[in-house]
């Protein structure tokens, strides 16, 4: 899908993502949908998108923050509360979550709730951007990073994968384990990969 945007092929690239989308319901792959239906003037379909990825995977209270968002985003305060507060019976600790809780309360006219929401927030730890664990090799960063870096004027010619999971196992009397491949890939400027590379990332460093 990334590859057809950067040729200027949204439709595409739309296609993509949305075929992916029926199996991974990873956040950095919806939020590339919620962008491109922002930017169609289709809310509807930014609404759809969350509704189904949190009724697939009830479980991830990741998507229930993002469709929370998204409402609020929207002006659907209502249903903007009702999502975070259910997100909130769950994960009670959560500083997003009340930060986004007083957004819906402050738009409502409620400054004292607001106020509340938004000291929470603050007294849980100024965390307001969501941990991103690699469903590929389970590192945990602050917040969703690319794995990959990629420098202007670079050609990437066709069957080229940048950023996969590197070939690392340690061994010992139990057998072989793997070792999480937590780096990047950085590809500078002016580079020319050839058909059908493969570049992992870095085991620690980049």
């Amino acid at each position: 899908g990334d590859a057809y945007e950067a040729t200027g092929d949204r439709r595409e690239a739309v296609r993509a993502w949305e075929r992916a989308a029926e199996t991974h319901l990873e956040l950095p792959l919806l939020a590339r949908l919620e962008r491109t239906y922002r930017e169609e003037g289709r809310p509807s379909r930014m609404i759809a998108l969350y509704q189904d990825a949190v009724a697939r995977a009830g479980d991830d209270l990741a998507l229930g923050v993002a469709l929370g968002r998204v409402y609020l985003e929207l002006e659907m305060l209502d249903e903007a509360a009702d999502q975070l507060e259910k997100v909130e019976v769950r994960a009670p600790d959560l500083p997003l979550v009340h930060a986004y809780l007083g957004a819906v309360f402050e738009r409502r006219g409620e400054a004292a709730a607001a106020c509340e929401e938004y000291r929470r927030a603050l007294r849980l730890g100024h965390a307001f951007e969501w941990p991103h664990a690699c469903a590929a090799c389970g590192a945990t960063v602050p917040g969703w990073r690319e794995r990959c870096e990629l420098g202007d004027n670079c050609v990437l010619h066709p069957g080229v994968v940048v950023g996969a999971d590197g070939f690392g196992f340690n061994s010992d009397a139990d057998g072989h384990h793997k070792v999480p491949q937590i780096g990047r890939v950085v590809i500078e400027d002016d580079v020319e990969i050839g058909a059908n590379c493969t570049i992992d990332r870095g085991t620690v460093g980049d």
